[in-house]
């Protein structure tokens, strides 16, 4: 199997970065799944690429050399990114398009790393400083992590925005709807259930990932990876299945 690892970012960065990652070459195709997340990935092949919310999976070529990445918090890419998430939605950008100048630096920088590991400190370093979250990138954090098993307007009470404004923000700051994000956290959770556990009883599996019942889990299922949930467990045992780890390749 293709050898993936990820690491918690530096703690400078914490708030809005979830993890760095890596991935070695490998001789299959993968099929990546929406997270709902934006990430910064780089590759020999590639370059540094901006790869924004995904809300369908996508099967990508084999890639034939290693590849790093770094994994922005839900609404938490903004201010990071340097451009609106919402207009990344479903698409990737080069880091020398979206950055100019300062892109074209850090991908050199990239490409004179030694290892995938220096890479990946090589992309921490590469952020701008940020200001602390806001009430309002905490909370949709909070709704990413937990969609699917927490009320949505009570969330959005929290913020003290009403829901049309709410609304607003989360796309401005994720590309995607606050329903569709907790849609795809759902998801997410759902689907690291099953690579954790291959013996999967769906119907508790359904329940404790705040579905109604099994089917509503297949059908979301089917929408958002393009396979059922079990045609997904038989995928794992013989392709690399991961969220945006593959994409530049």
């Amino acid at each position: 199997r293709t050898e993936y690892r990820e690491r918690p970012p530096l703690p400078c960065i914490a708030s809005h970065v979830e993890c760095v990652w890596s991935h070695g070459a490998s001789t299959r195709p993968a099929r990546v799944l929406p997270d709902t997340c934006i990430d910064l990935v780089f590759s020999p092949q590639a370059g540094l690429q901006i790869v924004g919310s995904m809300t369908r999976a996508l099967m990508v070529e084999a890639p034939n050399d290693w590849f790093v990445g770094l994994r922005l918090r839900a609404g938490a890419a903004r201010p990071l990114i340097q451009m609106p998430p919402e207009d990344l939605r479903d698409g990737v950008i080069s880091a020398r398009e979206a950055w100019g100048k300062r892109g074209r630096v850090v991908e050199e920088q990239l490409r004179n790393a030694s290892s995938s590991e220096l890479a990946m400190r090589t992309l921490e370093s590469s952020l701008p400083l940020s200001q602390p979250l806001l009430p309002m990138q905490n909370a949709i954090a909070y709704l990413a992590a937990n969609g699917g098993r927490v009320c949505l307007d009570a969330v959005i009470r929290s913020t003290g925005l009403g829901a049309r404004q709410f609304r607003r923000r989360c796309l401005r700051e994720t590309g995607l709807s606050p329903r569709h994000l907790a849609r795809i956290g759902r998801f997410r959770r759902a689907s690291s259930r099953i690579v954790q556990n291959k013996h999967v009883d769906w119907a508790q599996l359904a329940l404790e990932s705040g579905y109604y019942d099994q089917p509503h889990l297949i059908n979301e299922f089917r929408e958002f990876s393009g396979l059922t949930p079990n045609a997904y467990l038989g995928e794992l045992t013989s392709a690399t299945v991961s969220s945006k780890t593959s994409f530049a390749a």
